[in-house]
């Protein structure tokens, strides 16, 4: 009886530990497939930033990472699907300058105090840039600009370009008159400043390398404080007495609320995924350097400035609230 009882005894505990088991493994961070909303159009630059970056990514979560498509209204698609979204970490977004547009223009029942970084994937500095002989140097190109009416071709009305262009405007000591031109994407930016249609674009050096590189456009000015290690004889906006910093940031943010300890995990694996060499690779394809990148504080930092200068840019062009 004894041996018998002992048998028994010995079972149930085995029986114990495997149960507690499976409960630790079920609670373990990620369970199941991660998807990332994508807000922007399939081939644009945060489009291939984000693919780039999932293979390391869900990697090091030991988990899939999905991308998730809500296109539409410059953000506020995706904005809105995300706070119909429980706040677990399993529901991510990339997130730009036109989600803080909407935020601020009132159009997302999300707020700022509603997001938080996962991690920075660029920061890629906005360039003024002009066909290729129209200006001698960027001093010619503020002097220009700043004594008539131009013309100015970038993307979407109320997006980041538009942004970037009402904080120089906001920001010269001059001044300048300006129509802002919509284009969809960059190549077309670039076919009217050879055409003569514009006068100056607003591009990422990333969106505009293969123009570029056929020596049809130039950067002429860095919207900066310091100079680009891809474009490091373009000088900078601050080097000419004009402190207006502009970059197009693509990061992977997340709810404010979901727990300390998945923020942690999710930030952790993002940052190994960015290291990975597939998006190093992917890095020094678009001209940008590792500095591009940011872990979650550094982003969580920056935000705050981008948002001020979008709510004061957007009030400047009429669409604040």
């Amino acid at each position: 009886m004894r041996r018998f009882a002992a048998k028994v005894i010995l079972g149930a505990g085995a029986c114990i530990g495997v149960s507690l088991v499976a409960v630790h493994a079920e609670d373990k961070f990620p369970g199941k497939d991660i998807d990332v909303v994508l807000h922007a159009g399939v081939g644009g630059g945060t489009d291939i930033a984000l693919r780039s970056v999932i293979p390391g990514f869900g990697e090091a979560l030991g988990q899939r990472v999905n991308v998730l498509p809500k296109p539409g209204g410059n953000g506020v698609v995706s904005l809105k699907y995300m706070a119909e979204q429980p706040a677990d970490g399993y529901t991510l977004m990339t997130l730009t300058a036109s989600h803080f547009a909407a935020m601020a223009a009132g159009k997302s029942s999300w707020q700022f105090s509603d997001i938080t970084c996962v991690g920075r994937l660029t920061d890629d500095v906005e360039f003024l840039m002009a066909k290729k002989g129209k200006y001698a140097s960027a001093k010619e190109l503020v002097a220009d600009i700043t004594s008539r009416p131009i013309k100015i071709g970038g993307a979407q009305i109320g997006g980041t370009d538009h942004i970037a262009v009402a904080s120089l405007a906001r920001k010269m000591p001059e001044g300048f008159k300006y129509t802002y031109v919509p284009f969809k994407a960059a190549p077309e930016i670039g076919a009217a400043l050879v055409k003569g249609d514009v006068d100056v674009g607003t591009i990422n050096y990333s969106e505009a390398q293969s123009m570029i590189d056929s020596g049809l456009i130039v950067p002429m000015l860095a919207l900066s404080k310091e100079r680009q290690a891809a474009q490091p004889d373009v000088p900078t906006s601050y080097e000419l007495g004009i402190e207006a910093a502009f970059s197009s940031l693509r990061a992977i943010a997340m709810s404010s609320k979901v727990p300390q300890d998945r923020q942690k995990v999710l930030s952790e694996a993002l940052v190994k995924g960015m290291q990975s060499d597939t998006y190093q690779n992917y890095l020094k394809g678009n001209g940008l350097d590792a500095n591009t990148t940011a872990d979650q504080e550094k982003c969580n930092a920056q935000l705050k400035g981008i948002y001020d200068d979008t709510a004061a840019a957007l009030k400047e062009i009429g669409f604040d609230n």
